[in-house]
């Protein structure tokens, strides 16, 4: 791999970790390992990214790969699913889950996600359905729990609950989409068509279900939600 490639790959998955995993999806920023060699596990062949149950220290390798909840091959934009580098990564996450101890590993090319069963080889389904994106801790813990008890399984059942974790996932995700395309528009100068009544259905969704967990107590929900000024939105 090249340098330029390198620096490409590098910042693309800083990127990923701050505004997806962090931002979006409420991983803490110490469980993830990004690029950091753990000799006694997988020598001098660096695993790309790792997300634990519990922070990373730094002197902590071992209990902090006993507690790993997913471990991911990472590589540029440009990457397409299947192509020659993504078949590398996954040629990589073959050798090097098990000496993780983890039953499953994900490539991802910062757009797309997917895992694969370290036996099998094939890809991960939740309830029937590929899995294409990174997933909150609470899921994670699900997948982790169901491939120890099962290693050779590739359909991930859940329940109703964590369903529900995976579908706040993904409206969070697409809420944050949603608020960086608002941030980048001038209003005054637009020509771009984007339906700002979708918008506001999304935010008012947003506020009635915080409604209903009981988010709200003592706070403005209109101010922890949305803040309309001067054209745009703020969340």
């Amino acid at each position: 791999m090249g340098k330029k490639t390198s620096k490409k790959e590098a910042l693309s998955v800083v990127r990923l970790i701050n505004e997806v995993l962090v931002q979006q999806l409420g991983i803490p920023l110490h469980n993830i390992v990004n690029d950091t060699t753990f000799i006694s596990h997988t020598g001098t062949k660096r695993p790309d990214l790792m997300i634990s149950n519990i922070e990373y220290t730094g002197q902590n390798d071992t209990e902090y790969i006993q507690n790993l909840l997913c471990y991911v091959e990472a590589k540029t934009t440009s990457c397409n699913v299947d192509d020659k580098d993504w078949q590398d990564a996954y040629a990589q996450g073959m050798q090097k889950a098990p000496k993780l101890g983890i039953p499953f590993f994900g490539v991802t090319n910062c757009r797309t996600t997917y895992f694969y069963n370290t036996i099998k080889g094939e890809k991960l389904k939740l309830n029937g359905n590929l899995i294409s994106e990174f997933q909150t801790l609470d899921v994670f813990r699900i997948i982790r729990k169901k491939l120890n008890e099962n290693p050779s399984l590739i359909d991930i059942k859940m329940g109703v609950d964590s369903l529900s974790s995976v579908s706040e996932a993904v409206f969070n995700k697409k809420l944050w989409e949603l608020k960086e395309e608002y941030r980048e528009i001038d209003f005054e100068n637009n020509t771009q068509k984007i339906d700002f009544t979708i918008g506001m259905i999304a935010l008012e969704y947003y506020e009635e279900k915080a409604e209903i967990d009981n988010k709200k107590k003592g706070t403005d929900g209109h101010k922890n939600v949305r803040n309309i000024e001067n054209g745009k939105i703020t969340l």
